[in-house]
């Protein structure tokens, strides 16, 4: 049996807690994952703008295949992020093959479709909903 690809997932959640655990629901797929993360939008922003120096000290895993974005944060908040990092995408083509996943607590629909409306934007992920099977499914899909 072959073992799944690598893929880089940076996770991008203000609670530490939340992080933990999509961490650790990660680990539980059947994908091979090596994990960044930031505590907020700014900071991940910060992080993929500084993209010379993390390739220099991630090399393979920089940059991110997936970004796990939370809505709800402060400084920069998911949807700031969202329209940022589509403008950081133009200008550093390396980061055009990176896809999100949004991780929120919001359940509202209006989040969802605001979110979804950016072509890399490939799902929606709702916190403590999801099992690690269908995490793992839902990851395949969007890569």
């Amino acid at each position: 049996m072959t073992s799944a690809p690598g893929i880089n997932v940076l996770i991008v959640d203000d609670s530490r807690p939340d992080r933990y655990l999509l961490r650790r629901d990660l680990s539980r797929t059947s994908l091979e994952v090596s994990v960044q993360e930031s505590a907020d939008g700014q900071e991940a922003l910060d992080f993929l703008v500084e993209h010379t120096r993390n390739k220099s000290k991630l090399q393979h895993e920089f940059p991110p295949d997936l970004i796990f974005l939370d809505v709800n944060m402060p400084r920069v908040d998911g949807f700031t992020f969202l329209e940022r990092f589509s403008a950081l995408r133009r200008e550093q083509e390396e980061l055009r093959t990176c896809v999100i996943m949004m991780f929120s607590s919001s359940e509202h629909p209006a989040d969802r479709e605001r979110a979804l409306a950016y072509d890399f934007v490939k799902g929606y992920v709702i916190k403590g909903t999801t099992s690690t099977q269908e995490l793992d499914e839902q990851i395949k899909a969007a890569l």
